[in-house]
């Protein structure tokens, strides 16, 4: 956030969310969602047409958190944390509302194996994009 509003970087990924405010002020213009459905939210007027509305068809990407251990973490205890996380996500409404409000995202859960392979998609997805900023004239 602070390279955007520092005018050193000229674009970001980032929650809707974490950005809503400077939005709402006008320093900022969200672009698009890179997820797969455009973010609406009537009460609030806020429009952004996800990106493969836009003609970037390939472009879908779940925008995720996850948490990493260290390597030789006991298994019991990354199985117990996993299990801890899951029962928030899936079970606890104040939590999934607190997000919403918060980052205007919906929660979920994904386990170890699911979220490495969400992990690989990603990163296919982003390593076919020219992310490098240069502009061809």
């Amino acid at each position: 956030m602070a390279a955007i509003v520092g005018g050193h970087v000229d674009v970001i990924l980032a929650a809707y969310g974490s950005i809503k405010d400077y939005v709402n002020e006008g320093s900022l213009t969200a672009l698009a969602m890179d997820g797969e459905e455009d973010l609406d939210v009537g009460d609030q007027g806020v429009h952004v047409e996800a990106i493969h509305n836009q003609g970037y068809e390939d472009i879908k990407l779940p925008f995720y958190y996850f948490f990493a251990f260290p390597k030789g973490t006991d298994k019991a205890m990354i199985k117990q944390f996993n299990d801890a996380v899951k029962d928030i996500v899936e079970n606890d409404e104040d939590y999934q509302q607190k997000i919403y409000e918060t980052y205007l995202q919906k929660p979920f859960y994904q386990g170890t194996e699911e979220g490495l392979k969400t992990f690989d998609d990603i990163t296919e997805v982003l390593n076919k994009v020219d992310l490098s900023g240069k502009v061809e004239q």
